[in-house]
């Protein structure tokens, strides 16, 4: 008996901008290894410093978007001039991200919108009532330092929300704002994902009316655009501790109670053999048998009568098919087209102690010697 493992590899495709120079781009990237520890995605996006309560939540991430924002406000002047503000919009959306071949959604949602605000005269004193501190609209304020330069961050309290905060009468300034965002990625597990790159999308229009709307500031940039990209590798190994990989295995199939209780001239009606291996796997993995025959594993004796080969396994902590059934005593099919798919059931396995059950189906012949090949193939493509 033989076994063998694939791995396949796929290219991430990159989507561009509109037009070039018009939109700000942030690369969000999550990883999944199957020898790390944890079973779930990690979020390697590089990020800013947060210590706010909004930050609190271990799925937010405040990432600089490049974004620049420019305003004049005056205190004596009407509508949005005498205003600082800033929308977020916070509905959640699902993204479907893909690698060409496999697709899957995710949860994205802006929580929060960060920034540090410089130019001549701008201070935390230039608000009415304490306005960065306390923005009107449905959000609330995270960081607002009392000295130094002007950085805070307004977090959204509903899906859409305008924030904004009055400036005093008299007050005068030109004000650059350095726009950052936080956002909330919510992904699956990776244990039912197959290996690839999987990307995607998402946008916001920026401009009066649009996603993000600062008020009658003019921004840098008309749209903001987080690009997706999803690692899944597995690991899958395969250990049937002896001989080199990918060497034959030879599995001796002897009656229930071995030779001895069976008299001589007595023929069972099957001889079977327990193969143990060990198994690490992290995804979802096609496992299926390859014989000398499209429809069973023969068995062939030198005077050319046949017997058939059944083989099963026990795997525990896998599950298969849409009824999530347990791994334990399932047969195993002929072929690439029939192939079984599982997957672990909870967490990544690391060298799981697995079994494989032979047996034959037929009817044997006393005295005669019977010799046959089968090919375990595991691809966990």
């Amino acid at each position: 008996m033989k076994h063998r493992y694939l791995r396949t590899m796929t290219i991430t495709l990159g989507m561009a901008c509109a037009e070039p120079g018009t939109c700000a781009v942030i690369e969000v990237t999550a990883n999944f290894n199957g020898t790390q520890g944890s079973a779930a995605f990690i979020d390697t996006t590089p990020k800013l410093p947060c210590s706010s309560g909004t930050c609190a939540d271990p799925r937010t991430r405040l990432v600089d978007t490049g974004l620049i924002v420019n305003r004049n406000l005056a205190g004596d002047a009407p509508d949005n001039q005498a205003l600082f503000g800033m929308s977020i919009p916070a509905i959640p959306r699902k993204i479907t991200v893909t690698d060409g071949r496999n697709s899957f959604e995710v949860d994205f949602r802006i929580v929060a919108q960060g920034f540090a605000l410089t130019g001549s005269a701008v201070t935390r004193e230039m608000f009415v009532d304490d306005g960065m501190a306390r923005p009107r609209g449905d959000c609330r304020a995270s960081i607002t330092p009392t000295s130094g330069p002007l950085i805070g961050m307004w977090a959204a309290t509903g899906e859409r929300t305008m924030c904004s905060a009055a400036v005093k009468p008299g007050v005068v300034a030109d004000v650059r704002q350095q726009v950052s965002l936080a956002y909330q990625l919510g992904l699956p597990s990776p244990l039912k994902i197959p290996s690839g790159n999987y990307s995607s999308e998402v946008r916001y229009a920026v401009g009066v009316g649009q996603d993000f709307d600062f008020a009658g500031g003019t921004a840098s940039e008309s749209e903001v655009v987080f690009r997706l990209n999803l690692s899944v590798t597995h690991e899958l190994r395969v250990d049937f501790g002896r001989g080199p990989s990918g060497a034959p295995i030879d599995v001796e199939l002897v009656p229930a109670g071995g030779w001895s209780a069976w008299p001589r001239g007595r023929v069972p009606a099957s001889v079977q053999a327990d193969v143990p291996f060990q198994l690490s796997l992290s995804g979802p993995t096609r496992m299926y048998l390859r014989c000398k025959e499209a429809t069973r594993c023969p068995m062939q004796s030198g005077a050319g009568d046949t017997v058939s080969l059944a083989i099963s396994a026990s795997v525990p902590g896998t599950v298969t098919g849409g009824g999530e059934l347990g791994v334990a005593r399932t047969t195993l099919p002929i072929g690439e087209t029939q192939a079984l798919t599982i997957s672990p059931s909870g967490a990544p396995l690391r060298s799981q102690a697995s079994v494989l059950h032979v047996s034959t189906h037929g009817a044997l012949r006393a005295g005669t010697h019977y010799e046959g090949e089968a090919v375990l193939v595991l691809d966990a493509d």
